[in-house]
């Protein structure tokens, strides 16, 4: 709801991007618009604890990678990303969770 009901800080549109890159939905969805389809979808939460982590591509893992470089690293700490925004943080969370599974899995 925080999220779908208000204009985003810079910092949580990029969290946002990192997950319509990884695809959830396992469907193609693009920029801001695509996200807050994303998040119009009902399953849009059951898809993130059921999201098929071991598909994940080398190219997706570049992206999301490339757009954390642009956040603060305090942000990417998470404790500051809690205070912009806490569904922003859950998302986060779940970013890095999925980066860190990604590499774990590689090596």
């Amino acid at each position: 709801v925080e999220i779908k009901s208000r204009a985003l800080p810079p910092c949580v549109m990029t969290v946002c991007m990192c997950v319509v890159h990884l695809q959830p939905l396992g469907e193609e969805f693009r920029g801001d618009a695509g996200f807050k389809a994303m998040l119009a979808r009902a399953d849009f939460i059951k898809s993130l604890k059921a999201y098929k982590k071991e598909s994940i591509t080398a190219v997706q893992i570049a992206r999301v990678e490339e757009l954390l470089e642009e956040l603060d690293k305090d942000l990417l700490e998470g404790a500051e990303m809690k205070k912009v925004s806490k569904a922003g943080h859950a998302l986060l969370l779940w970013v890095k969770a999925m980066t860190k599974y990604f590499h774990a899995l590689r090596t």
